[in-house]
């Protein structure tokens, strides 16, 4: 072939090398995932699901409020009525 065997076995290992590489899949290999950095991006999405829980109780309380005072207002009107009778 006209090479020195000092440029085959080169060329033979780059062309290895470029073989091993069509195996594996195509972009940067993925970062290591950090165990620590997951249980606390696990437990930052826990509070917040149970923040945004909490606001929306006490949302609903609010509105439902006014409702029940005015409801509370009513029995006893009724309650004081029912009595003089």
């Amino acid at each position: 072939m006209g090479v020195s065997r000092k440029t085959y076995y080169e060329w033979e290992e780059k062309s290895l090398q470029a073989m091993a590489l069509e195996n594996q899949p195509a972009g940067r290999p993925p970062a290591p995932v950090d165990e620590e950095k997951e249980a606390l991006r696990q437990r930052v999405r826990e509070l917040e699901e149970k923040l945004d829980r909490a606001e929306k109780t006490i949302k609903a309380k609010e509105l439902r409020g006014p409702r029940e005072e005015l409801r509370r207002k009513g029995s006893k009107k009724n309650r004081s009525i029912g009595k003089k009778r």
